[in-house]
């Protein structure tokens, strides 16, 4: 039996839960608004798992999915994390395109009293955060077994060095 992507979904809501933009849909059920929620999650979720494949060639297809859309192979807790981080990068990505219009915003005498570079500043902050920290959990990846969690070796014994 696999991991539902339920599973993951739910990790990378819980990094995101203090974001109403993310949650509250104006004039629109609880029921149909949670379904958006998970619809967002889900394609933050297959870019995670591309920017995965392309950075790294994993030892299980992360495509392949039962026909509930669940995977179709256990998830370790290696991949448990990475994803959901994965997931959370892209979440900031969709930032960057706000972050060039608030400079656009405010007047002259309004950047007096709120300076955005500061918000911008703050926010590249915690994205290079995020994305080091991506960075170091894919090249972990790369370097573990992933049924033992191990570091991989290198037998160099049956090189010849001389």
């Amino acid at each position: 039996m696999g991991t539902p992507t339920e599973t993951i979904i739910e990790l990378f809501l819980r990094r995101i839960e203090k974001d109403s933009d993310f949650f509250e849909y104006f004039n629109v059920p609880d029921d149909e608004a949670l379904e958006l929620v998970h619809q967002r999650a889900n394609n933050f979720l297959e870019e995670s798992i591309y920017k995965l494949i392309s950075r790294c060639n994993p030892k299980v297809d992360f495509l392949s999915r039962d026909d509930d859309g669940n995977f179709t192979f256990e998830l370790n807790s290696q991949e448990k994390e990475l994803l959901p981080s994965l997931m959370y990068e892209s979440y900031l990505d969709r930032d960057f395109a706000y972050l060039k219009t608030l400079s656009n915003d405010y007047t002259t005498t309004e950047l007096r009293v709120f300076d955005p570079s500061n918000a911008r500043s703050t926010f590249l902050k915690i994205y290079n955060t995020v994305h080091d920290y991506n960075e170091k959990l894919l090249q972990d990846y790369k370097d573990t077994e992933r049924e033992t969690g191990e570091y991989k070796i290198v037998d160099f014994s049956k090189y010849d060095f001389e």
